[in-house]
């Protein structure tokens, strides 16, 4: 499992079955590690993130998840709303840099 400096900002997740962007479990700490996605589409989303204000999100689930991103917002070089599939285990850190009006970069 994954460690981190400040543990009270990392939190567990389990990604809503069937989820789509708007019913997506949303992601709320810092730090985030899905627990659980038992079945392929399930899906976690992020909040609106402020310029320089990165997050971790760690897949530990049994399936592919989705992972959306803030409605209205895109993952760089996709469609608005457009959903990041995510295969176990990955880890993923997106940031909205500033002058990116909407857009989450990740690596």
């Amino acid at each position: 499992m994954a460690t981190y400096s400040n543990q009270s900002d990392t939190g567990f997740i389990t990604a809503r079955a069937g989820g789509t962007q708007l019913l997506a479990k949303q992601i709320t700490k810092k730090n985030t590690i899905i627990s659980v996605c038992a079945t392929a589409g399930d899906s976690v989303r992020f909040q609106p993130l402020a310029p320089g204000d990165p997050r971790t999100l760690h897949h530990q689930g049994v399936a592919r998840c989705d992972v959306y991103p803030p409605i209205g917002w895109n993952f760089f070089g996709k469609a608005i709303n457009a959903p990041l599939p995510m295969l176990k285990p990955t880890k993923i850190t997106v940031m909205n840099y500033a002058g990116e009006n909407k857009v989450l970069r990740y690596n």
